[in-house]
């Protein structure tokens, strides 16, 4: 945005600047964890662009290609066309995207905090544990529902593990039965000490005063893999958490990774003055670059909105230059400092070689970013939002979904729930139930092909897995039926549709664990897997199995009864 405002209006009569967006709008990245804390109003995070930068053109469609030899872009319209734009120069800004392959079993149960779905998402499941927790008797599952992990202890980490504190820790005062010693959040950094960028001292600041605030975190350890217990770290031990935000790993986009652009590990290679090495016409900028700073010895920029920012309006100006013939700048940039804000009205930062911890650190964080808002309108909208926050509770609303169902639910869940109270079934392991072989579903099979397999297989879900076999995601009738009404192109990808995390099982589990399972999760279907290898799908576990394995040479009649429910 900072790259097309240095541009509009700015080039020569008969040049057109166009920006390609799927999402119609600029999210403010630093405010997702507020999002998260409810401590803002999810919208206000947001900006228009069209509202932000006028007299350029706009394509809100899914840039899907680069055609480097007939210098063209290649997007995806409405209808599932593929559409194609020449360009005279290119300008790439795509970021970077979440890796949640890093860990074994991240991909599937680790939540992400990219855009603002992810925030929103993550912010009501917070609520929807604590809505769970409440009608839980038994102060065992309690405790496991309120359990919350963080990998990751750099900025993102220590900031949205400090704003679900705050939201749970207060939150929790309207809901009788919870007991805010109940609530855990647990935050993993492979470092010595979390917040790593900054100096050991507001490092050594930042751990205090989230330890006083009821947070563990632990440095110096590495987590081996993710399951639905929880963190498994290297020498055994067991975090257990049913909610796991993956703050940690970043990876290059695909529309880049497919190309033929040269790279340096997951960024593009781009010369001082922001060029594509090897290119004249194609420039890069932000975290999916590995731009060079000439204030800093020619060390490579670090992946901030900070940096991106100035780099944006630089070239807007190294672009106009190359225009009108003249030679462009090198980026030569000195950062102005970094803040984090750790929760419960504390931050600590570092701006101008000056350290400053607690309130008046949170204070400055606030100043800083709302100076940065892009209108005044946000500007107006989020200091009411900040200023309610200080005053009064947190908002606990659960942010629904659902829609008008037409037709009746069937009752699956009751089924289920009953069948592990059976006593023959209840300690029964969940392989003997189970059905296999697995089906998949490949991230690139596309949004027709889906809809065919998912009915030729009779199958309400299908675990969706990598080349490697890895899971990533799950599609089920329930994705498909959105995407239709949505309107997508039939040649969607499955990986556009696709729900995450995927709730798992392992196989070795009693039938009374997946029960608790499924209503925690408000899932009907379970993915089992094998203990050791938990994204790797072995099973699929539904009340139909159930039902399955219980009428085995048996009526009706008999099934009613072992269940001690009438038959209907």
């Amino acid at each position: 945005m900072a790259a097309a405002r240095g541009l509009a209006g700015k080039l020569p009569a008969g040049w057109e600047v166009v920006l390609y967006s799927e999402e119609n709008h600029f999210v403010f990245t630093p405010l997702l964890t507020e999002v998260v804390g409810a401590s803002i109003n999810p919208l206000h995070c947001v900006w228009p662009l069209r509202e932000m930068v006028s007299g350029i053109s706009y394509r809100t469609v899914p840039v899907v290609g680069l055609d480097l030899d007939a210098r063209e872009v290649i997007y995806e319209e409405r209808d599932g066309e593929l559409r194609r734009d020449r360009w005279d120069h290119l300008v790439l800004t795509p970021g970077l995207a979440a890796y949640l392959d890093i860990l074994p079993g991240l991909a599937t149960h680790g939540w992400p905090l990219k855009v603002l779905g992810d925030a929103l998402v993550l912010r009501n499941r917070l609520i929807g544990q604590l809505e769970r927790a409440e009608v839980e008797r038994d102060s065992a599952k309690r405790r496991r529902l309120l359990s919350f992990a963080v990998i990751g202890g750099g900025f993102t980490g220590a900031e949205v593990a400090g704003s679900m504190a705050d939201l749970l820790k207060e939150a929790s005062r309207y809901y009788e039965r919870v007991d805010p010693g109940e609530i855990s959040v647990h935050v993993v950094e492979m470092a010595p000490h979390i917040l790593a960028s900054l100096p050991e001292s507001l490092s050594t600041f930042a751990e205090r005063k989230m330890r006083q605030r009821g947070i563990d975190i632990r440095c110096g350890v590495k987590v081996e893999y993710v399951s639905g217990e929880g963190l498994h770290l290297e020498g055994g031990e067991l975090i257990r958490a049913t909610t796991v935000v993956a703050a940690v790993g970043n990876k290059m986009q695909p529309l880049l990774e497919d190309s033929d652009l040269p790279r340096e590990r997951n960024r593009l290679e781009v010369t001082p003055e922001m060029r594509v090495e090897g290119f004249s016409d194609i420039w890069a900028l932000g975290d999916c670059a590995a731009v060079p700073n000439a204030r800093e010895d020619g060390e490579i920029s670090p992946p901030t909105a900070q940096y991106a920012s100035r780099q944006g309006k630089l070239l807007a100006k190294n672009l106009r230059a190359a225009i009108a013939g003249r030679e462009p700048r090198p980026f030569d940039y000195r950062p102005q400092g970094m803040f984090a804000a750790i929760g419960h009205r504390n931050a600590v930062g570092e701006v101008f070689g000056w350290k400053l911890s607690g309130f008046l650190a949170w204070f400055l964080w606030h100043g800083v970013y709302w100076g940065k808002m892009p209108t005044f309108t946000r500007k107006v909208q989020i200091a009411l939002d900040w200023a309610i926050n200080y005053l009064f509770r947190p908002d606990i609303v659960e942010i629904a979904t659902l829609t008008t169902q037409r037709r009746g639910r069937v009752r699956e869940e009751e089924f289920l729930r009953l069948a592990g109270e059976a006593p023959e079934l209840k300690e029964l392991p969940v392989r003997d139930l189970m059905s296999r072989p697995v089906l998949t579903l490949e991230p690139e099979v596309r949004l027709g092909d889906a809809i065919r397999r998912c009915r030729k297989a009779r199958t309400q879900a299908l675990p969706v897995v990598d080349g490697e076999g890895k899971m990533v995601g799950i599609c089920t009738r329930s994705d498909l039926y959105r995407a239709i009404r949505s309107l997508r192109p039939l040649d969607t990808p499955v990986r556009d549709l696709m729900s995450r995390p995927v709730v798992t099982l392992r196989a070795d589990s009693p039938l009374e664990e997946a029960v608790h399972a499924a209503r925690d999760n408000d899932v009907r279907r379970l993915v089992v897997v094998e203990d050791g290898a938990p994204d790797r799908p072995v099973g699929m576990l539904s009340p139909f199995d159930v039902l399955g394995w219980l009428s085995r040479d048996r009526t009706p009649e008999e099934v009613a009864e072992r269940l001690g429910v009438p038959l209907r």
